[in-house]
């Protein structure tokens, strides 16, 4: 900054500073203009107008802007998803070609790069049905996104269809609008943060990166459940239930001595130690 400010050159925070005070109705995310009969703007305060021309409602309109801000962003890590698989489909020598062997009966074709990168880019605008990646997923997680309606599709189907949501006269539902965010947005954040592990989803690699891009931050302290480490689906107390259950009695799946020493739990408590030092507390 100091340097910039000697230069004569202008940064962002000198940009920002000459944007104050900035608009109210922006920062609160309550104005529109997403078709030509706006822009339109809600009044916080419940003087004025509440509604858009559209008749959009504040909670339509928050949730309007949070979506397609939603799409650029995922639009622009899956195009970079893209380039890999363009990188794989042109590959002249593989460094692990067992690897390439694993992920190609994963996917079900010949272990050849361009077959495999062939089925992995028909996925990006898959219209119906699983994705392959979301196999991985657990069961139970899976059936969760089901009940949910949250299942992802291909990336471009779902980008198209929440730019068509989100315009004007189509959808006015802010809950309806903000489910099919979770399903666009699932794991953008911790594949943008570069968190999972060769790309790889399922339950242990998505905790591994949750745990990690908590101890990055600047919390003094990170609580880890122990029997988070091992993926337990067992509750140790079910809220509501007094007789029907012995709450807080049942036994650990693994002893102290166990899972101190389980590789899975070992790595995932090593990164988070690594990350807790890098980020200075």
């Amino acid at each position: 900054m100091v340097v910039a400010g000697r230069a004569g050159l202008e940064t962002a925070w000198d940009r920002l500073e000459s944007q104050q005070p900035q608009c109210g109705f922006g920062s609160l995310g309550i104005c529109c203009r997403h078709c030509f009969m706006g822009p339109c703007r809600i009044d916080p305060f419940g003087g004025g107008a509440q509604e858009g021309i559209c008749g959009a409602t504040a909670e339509t309109i928050v949730a309007r802007n949070l979506l397609r801000n939603i799409c650029s962003g995922a639009a622009a890590h899956s195009d970079h998803g893209r380039e890999v698989v363009e990188v794989l489909r042109s590959a002249t020598a593989i460094a692990n070609p067992e690897k390439l062997k694993t992920l190609a009966a994963e996917w079900g074709v010949a272990a050849d790069p361009r077959s495999l990168a062939d089925r992995m880019a028909s996925q990006f605008g898959s219209q119906e049905g699983p994705l392959i990646p979301l196999l991985r997923a657990p069961e139970e997680q899976r059936r969760r996104w089901e009940k949910m309606g949250i299942t992802p599709r291909g990336i471009d189907r779902e980008i198209v269809e929440l730019l068509h949501r989100t315009h004007h006269g189509v959808e006015s539902d802010p809950v309806a609008l903000l489910r099919a965010a979770m399903r666009a947005a699932l794991i953008e954040r911790l594949e943008s943060e570069g968190l999972l592990r060769d790309g790889v989803i399922n339950t242990e690699s998505v905790l591994e990166a949750c745990l990690t891009l908590l101890a990055r931050s600047p919390a003094a302290v990170v609580l880890v459940g122990l029997e988070d480490l091992w993926s337990e689906t067992q509750p140790q107390n079910t809220p509501g239930t007094l007789y029907e259950r012995a709450n807080w009695q049942r036994k650990t799946k693994l002893s102290f001595e166990e899972f101190i020493e389980f590789p899975a739990v070992r790595r995932i408590l090593d990164r988070v130690a690594a990350a807790r030092v890098t980020s200075g507390e």
